[in-house]
């Protein structure tokens, strides 16, 4: 399911489409023929509530829910404002078919081997520390030279995602921009580096 709220998503919407950027979960563009409705959804007021998108998109998943502290009603009100829910013009523009070519692939912005090697290098920078603990005398909580090395990893490729283009577009899917996952990566930074100084000051 893709749920989402600020400030790890975004929704933008204008006459002719409908974004929903929720960064590293996902990205999901929409034209106005794509949708059937959008409804408000409340389970609990301000806590629990938000627009549910119902959509005929076949390759994003059918409950797409964005979270927000707006009332939803109001929210609803100003995507009307936009002249989105009324736009039925049929010919197809360019950002159409770029929207369209979106659609055919997952709603994942990066490319998924990258996720998986992140994943498995993380993984294993954690083990080494486990291993060098579990062979040593030492006691406490197993996080050395390993967890500093994954976090500075991470702190060094979301540096260069966000300031160098050619290694941003290495990350990645064709049509996709930075702006897709930015918020996620300043998050990540900021995180990272707020635990890589309490390792390395422990």
């Amino acid at each position: 399911m893709a749920n989402a709220t600020w400030p790890f998503a975004k929704l933008s919407v204008s006459r002719d489409r409908l974004d929903l950027n929720a960064f590293i979960i996902g990205n999901l563009a929409f034209l106005p023929k794509d949708i059937i409705s959008i409804e408000p959804f409340k389970t609990i007021p301000l806590v629990r509530q938000g627009l549910k998108i119902i959509h005929r998109v076949q390759n994003y998943n059918s409950n797409v829910i964005f979270w927000t502290f707006t009332d939803p009603y109001d929210l609803l009100n100003e995507i009307a404002l936009t002249g989105f829910l009324e736009n039925t013009d049929p010919t197809i523009s360019e950002v159409d078919e770029l929207i369209i070519k979106q659609q055919k692939n997952d709603a994942i912005p990066v490319k998924i081997p990258v996720l998986i090697g992140a994943v498995v290098l993380w993984n294993l920078f954690f083990m080494f520390d486990i291993k060098r603990y579990s062979e040593s005398d030492k006691k406490g909580f197993p996080l050395g030279i390993g967890a500093e090395t994954a976090l500075s990893m991470l702190i060094l490729v979301s540096v260069l995602s966000l300031t160098t283009k050619s290694f941003s577009k290495l990350i990645l899917k064709e049509g996709r921009s930075i702006e897709h996952i930015n918020r996620f990566l300043y998050f990540l930074i900021f995180i990272c580096s707020f635990l890589l100084l309490g390792l390395l000051s422990s």
